[in-house]
Parts: C-alpha cells; sequence; structure tokens
C-alpha cells in the first residue's frame, strides 16, 4: 500500500479504524465474561482439566498392559495427554 498519496493514506485510514474498533469490541466482551463471573461469585478458573481427572484410570489400564493409544480411545483423552501423564 503506498502511503505517499492520498487514496494509500485514506485507505490506511480505514484499515487502522477498523483493526482499533475490533479490539475495543474484544475487550468490551472479555469485561462483561468478567463482570458476569463476578457477579455469579465465581472466578473464571478456565477450562476443566479432563485428563487429569483420568489419571487413575490412565494408570490402572497401563498396568493391565494395554497400550497408550487404546487408553486414549477408551478414555477419550488424547494420545500426548496419555504421555505426559
Amino acid at each position: 500500500m503506498d502511503t505517499s498519496t492520498p487514496t494509500g493514506q485514506f485507505m490506511f485510514s480505514v484499515l487502522a479504524a477498523v483493526a482499533e474498533f475490533e479490539r475495543n469490541m474484544l475487550l468490551e466482551r472479555q469485561r462483561e465474561a468478567s463482570s458476569t463471573q463476578s457477579l455469579k461469585g465465581g472466578v473464571y478458573k478456565g477450562r476443566k482439566p479432563t485428563a487429569r481427572a483420568k489419571y487413575d484410570e490412565v494408570i490402572r489400564l497401563l498396568g493391565e498392559g494395554v497400550s497408550k493409544a487404546e487408553v486414549a480411545r477408551k478414555l477419550e483423552i488424547g494420545l500426548s495427554s496419555v504421555y505426559r501423564l
């Protein structure tokens, strides 16, 4: 984009305005979400850990000689999660 011309400067300004608008909308949605959480009396804690909750089952199945891939399929968790645990 050639910003040395009036048309180029205009296009750059329009794109910058759209980017700023999107950023402000994102921040507004974040504020609404955190205020909703505070009204519920809770604090945003993130996603619930699924694989860690199944740690005992993973260890039991691996101890029984089940393959890591089969453990992941049975427990519906990722293979990398099985390796991590």
